[in-house]
């Protein structure tokens, strides 16, 4: 993969990326971006993205229902 100019990425696995120009009849060309990973990669930063997108997704909710019942809770009354 080296010799053909792919970039090594960061991942669990093996990722490789590259830019690849595409040319289509009339001199046009166009810049596609190609990945080659392994199935395990792709599997493993899928999970990995997933299990932290939840972990931020219930921290917010908790952190938002914390605010929510300080702001929302009755005065404490006290005995006179």
């Amino acid at each position: 993969m080296r010799e053909d100019r792919f970039i090594e990425l960061f991942s669990l696995g093996t990722v490789f990326y590259k830019p690849q120009p595409i040319i289509l009849g009339d001199d046009q060309e166009f810049l596609v971006d190609l990945y080659v990973m392994t199935y395990e990669s792709l599997i493993g930063d899928a999970e990995c993205r997933n299990s932290t997108f939840l972990r931020i997704l219930k921290e917010s909710m908790k952190k938002a229902a914390l605010a929510s019942n300080t702001e929302q809770a009755p005065p404490v009354e006290t005995a006179q």
